[in-house]
């Protein structure tokens, strides 16, 4: 889900993030969740990096093994447990509650991912902060939460004909990111889509789902 917070609201909407409650790492399937927060200060070649305007400042990810894991948490008792837990109450105190810190309904954005790289476990345990006995993180609400992992990402736009192809480029190039320092892990996102409208060609086939 992409997020656009109110002015000035970014910690509390933080804070509603680590206060809430949640089974992910006991469910089937789960393998990854973090909160994004738009990094606004990086600089590529000397040159701080400019986004588009309405580019969401937040976005939530999780990582499946399927997407019929993902599909069982959405209409399971984790899912209700994260928004409101379940009952018409605690539903509308969350939905009046993130109206205060948000500008919008969170818009979904689902993907097929591919091609992974990752590090060994030994290799790749994160440095997590101000955190409880339990895990949980510890936040006022009045600074933004420290940071525990930096995400780098790149978009491109490849019309359907042209999938195939730029899916192979990507499949056959040699990767030496397992070597490098404080690396953890890297997908290939594929936006998931009906398959109607997911007609390849050109290159040859697509990776599989």
């Amino acid at each position: 889900n992409r997020f656009q917070s109110r002015d000035g609201a970014g910690p509390r909407f933080e804070k509603r993030w680590a206060d809430r409650k949640s089974s992910l790492k006991t469910l089937d399937g789960f393998r990854f969740f973090t909160l994004l927060r738009r990094a606004d200060d990086v600089a590529i070649n000397g040159r701080v990096t400019e986004y588009e305007e309405n580019t969401p400042d937040y976005m939530s990810m999780t990582v499946w093994e399927t997407k019929k894991n993902f599909n069982s948490w959405r209409t399971g008792f984790a899912f209700k447990e994260a928004h409101g837990g379940g009952t018409i109450t605690g539903f509308l105190g969350a939905v009046v509650g993130s109206m205060m810190v948000i500008k919008t309904t969170p818009i979904p954005a689902m993907w097929d991912a591919v091609l992974p790289i990752v590090s060994a476990t030994k290799d790749c345990v994160l440095e997590l902060q101000n955190r409880d006995a339990s895990g949980k993180a510890i936040t006022h609400g009045s600074q933004p939460l420290p940071l525990e992992c930096f995400v780098a990402m790149n978009r491109f736009p490849v019309s359907a004909e042209h999938a195939g192809a730029f899916e192979t480029r990507w499949a056959d190039r040699e990767s030496k990111l397992q070597g490098v320092a404080g690396f953890v892990g890297f997908l290939m996102l594929r936006r998931d889509r009906p398959a109607k409208d997911a007609k390849r060609g050109g290159g040859g086939a697509a990776l599989p789902d």
